[in-house]
This record gives structure tokens, sequence and C-alpha cells, in this order.
């Protein structure tokens, strides 16, 4: 009898727990991001105040209508359509950076420009995009607010 050869239940027991190791494993890599075409994305900017307490009440919600260019060299420019109102985000200007779902701005605006630095789109923001669609939230815990972007691709 060969004692060097594992019998037939150990052999199938370390393929299994390798197999299982090698499942685990894999969810660590996360998946590429699904890219954002460079161009002109334009739609509705909207602010939940108050995360927390916050319903579907347009009391409590704050909206209004941008537009984002994205560009080749990731960077981004973003122009509130409706300039001075109380949602519009400030006009602004950086670079951004993709990973998977997540999109992370850092605006590069001269801060002597800015108006209210509160209003500036940075911070990591979720995204989904199916070609067509942009949607973008950001839940800002430190100022317990959740802002979004539904915006269109134009062609």
């Amino acid at each position: 009898m060969n004692t060097n050869t594992a019998s037939f239940p150990t052999r199938l027991t370390l393929a299994c727990c390798l197999v299982v190791l090698l499942v685990s494993c894999s969810s660590l890599f996360a998946p590429s991001p699904v890219d954002i075409p460079a161009g002109a994305y334009q739609g509705e900017y909207t602010v939940v105040p108050d995360v927390s307490t916050a319903t579907t009440t347009s009391a409590e919600y704050s909206k209004s209508n941008v537009s984002i260019s994205f560009t080749t060299d990731n960077t981004y420019a973003i122009t509130p359509l409706e300039p001075g109102t109380a949602a519009s985000p400030e006009e602004s200007k950086g670079n951004y950076s993709l990973e998977y779902r997540k999109i992370k701005f850092s605006d590069r605006s001269p801060l002597d420009k800015v108006i209210d630095p509160a209003r500036l789109i940075t911070g990591e923001f979720e995204y989904t995009f199916d070609g067509t669609n942009l949607i973008m939230t950001q839940v800002d815990k430190t100022s317990n607010r959740k802002r979004q972007f539904f915006l269109l691709r134009r062609r």
C-alpha cells in the first residue's frame, strides 16, 4: 500500500477548501468602475437637509437644475442653471476619480470666488450609470444631509 497518496475523501476535502478559499478571496477584489464618458450631463440636484427626519414632502427638499461636464483627463466643471437659489451648488471645477460605484470630487475652485463653501461639491458619492442616466448620491453625516444628482447625458 502506498502511504504517500492521500485518500479520495482527503483530496475531495482539500479541493472543496481550495474552492471556498478562492471564492471568499474573490470578494476582496472589487470590479473596475463603470466609466462615466466625457461630455455634458444635465439634470436635477437635490438636497435633503436633515437625513434623519426628512420625508418626501417638498418643504424638506431643495432642488435646482445643474450641468456637469466631465473630461477625459478626469476633471469636472459644475454649472448651476439656477444660480443664486438656496438649492443650487456653487459653480466649481476640480478633479475626480472613480472606484467601483464611487466617484470622488476634489474641488479646485479659487476660494476668493466661492460664496458659500458648504455648497461646493466635494467628497465621495456613490453612483450608477446606465449609459444615459447618471445618479450620484452623497450622505454627509457631518452636516446631516443627503445630496443627489439625477442627470441625463447630453449627446
